[in-house]
């Protein structure tokens, strides 16, 4: 059985500009197409109540294999370009659970 791959991805934005950020990655429909992907198990974009500059990914895959399949579809390369649009600051947390 693969390892299954967790991330948490914690995206900063200029205050003010988060709203604009999520609907950029609706119309970019990020969550719809990541979910369909062979091996993704989660996918989901959460907001942090408290802290109104940040964007919480949450991301789980079935394999790294899987994983690094979604870094090379086209919906992850035009994230790039909103990543780079809005100039967030990223920071990733990356778990590997063992199977059974």
């Amino acid at each position: 059985m693969n390892d299954e791959v967790f991330f948490q991805v914690r995206y900063t934005v200029t205050v003010g500009e988060r709203d604009d950020l999520l609907r950029d990655l609706a119309q970019l429909r990020m969550a719809e197409s990541s979910r369909a992907e062979q091996g993704c198990l989660q996918y989901e974009y959460l907001l942090p109540v408290d802290v109104p500059d940040q964007v919480l990914l949450l991301e789980r895959w079935s394999s790294s294999e899987a994983q690094q399949a979604h870094t090379g579809t086209a919906h992850f390369a035009k994230l790039a370009d909103v990543k780079q649009r809005y100039g967030l600051s990223t920071k990733v947390v990356r778990l590997v659970v063992g199977g059974a």
